[in-house]
């Protein structure tokens, strides 16, 4: 281990590092090269932390790696990305306050709650479960839903593993839809997890035929998957698809986001190794590399991206990096369920960088939005917000 490793480490344990060490050691952590390394120092830290004994220690450096992201929001800066200059206090309400380890605590700092008569309350786990006979089953909080193939209680869907079963009976599919305002989970026959958020539908089989490929169909919206290795599976590979493109899949995580109201589709890999096939050409992704393509004009682009701004919607945070408010305003009606109106001169295609918990009232952001004149005033009425 080099020294400038061992001084982001220490930093890190101390609670010492900035926001350059956190992305320094984040980058460090997903190098391959560093992976023997990195295991041995999770060991020694599982050791130090009382946690000998039987540990999985791929769990152990994801959590370390969770850490490492959650200290990364609370040092986190908000700020005009068209100015180039850091705002003080700027979005204060909307930042993450961590306590050891990354854990998120209720404590909000710099807010003035405003009352307005009209409000909207963040989303919750909903979705609704299409079965093969075309009935379809209201999933929600506080309500169970078993059958023999699959159970849930209201948060996660959990189909029961019958991959050993021999069956001549057709393969069956679920569709599982997720409206605005809403977010749900999940687990499919063969383990794999998928996390879909608001406005999203997928379609997949009950269960998956045993010596053949798995596969999942992105209908629109976005996903994130965490899929069950090959290897568990005869090397039975895994492939999601959408209109646009096919994603091969060995065992991985990895986020789609592909709205219909968006102008491009994007696939950000976290870890493992995809192949991507679109516009008739196949394209390796590596870990931290993002696959974005324009729908209309077939054109992409892949870059190296810090995928935690992709992914960290599933667990419950906004985090914007370069995105313009119109984009931002998009991603929030799709959690809030709102259309909005724009009204005067606001610059919709101004540049920002932060985070947002996806725990609040509408009201509570917008206050902020506010405060800080990114825009002169709000309304909200209904299901529709007002901003001038």
């Amino acid at each position: 281990m080099n020294n400038s490793t061992y001084i982001w480490l220490t930093k890190f344990l101390n609670k010492e590092a900035n926001i350059d060490d956190l992305r320094s050691l984040e980058l460090w952590i997903n190098n391959p090269d560093n992976e023997f390394e990195f295991n041995e120092f999770i060991k020694a830290n599982a050791i130090a932390n009382d946690l000998m004994g039987d540990y999985d220690l791929e769990k152990a450096k994801k959590v370390f790696l969770k850490n490492v992201r959650g200290e990364r929001i609370k040092n986190f800066p908000f700020h005009k990305v068209a100015a180039a200059v850091v705002v003080a206090g700027l979005f204060l309400s909307m930042v993450f306050i961590y306590n050891d380890w990354g854990s998120p605590s209720e404590e909000v700092v710099g807010i003035e709650k405003s009352n307005p008569v009209n409000n909207m309350l963040p989303g919750s786990d909903k979705a609704i479960l299409t079965l093969e006979d075309g009935s379809s089953v209201a999933l929600e909080n506080d309500v169970d839903f078993n059958s023999d193939k699959v159970d849930s209680d209201g948060k996660t869907l959990k189909y029961k593993n019958t991959s050993g079963e021999s069956s001549t009976q057709e393969i069956a599919f679920h569709t599982l839809t997720v409206p605005r305002s809403g977010q749900f989970n999940v687990e499919l026959s063969d383990g794999t997890i998928v996390w879909l958020n608001s406005e999203t539908q997928i379609v997949y089989p009950v269960k998956f035929e045993v010596n053949n490929p798995r596969s999942l169909t992105l209908k629109y919206g976005e996903i994130y998957l965490d899929v069950s290795s090959a290897e568990n599976h005869d090397g039975s590979p895994f492939y999601v698809e959408n209109q646009y493109q096919t994603i091969e899949v060995l065992g991985t995580e990895f986020n789609v986001k592909a709205y219909g109201d968006g102008a491009n589709i994007k696939t950000t890999l976290v870890e493992g190794k995809i192949k991507l096939k679109a516009s008739d050409k196949n394209h390796i992704l590596l870990p931290n590399q993002q696959f974005s393509m324009n729908k209309k004009k077939g054109t992409y682009t892949i870059a190296t991206v810090d995928v935690y701004d992709d992914i960290a919607w599933k667990d419950g945070i906004f985090s914007f990096k370069d995105e313009s408010l119109e984009e931002i305003i998009r991603v929030l009606s799709k959690w809030y369920d709102f259309n909005v109106e724009y009204r005067g001169d606001i610059d919709t295609s101004e540049m920002f960088v932060g985070v947002m918990r996806k725990n609040q009232d509408l009201s509570e952001i917008m206050e902020n939005f506010k405060n800080f004149g990114i825009i002169k005033a709000y309304k909200i009425e209904k299901n529709r917000l007002v901003l001038e």
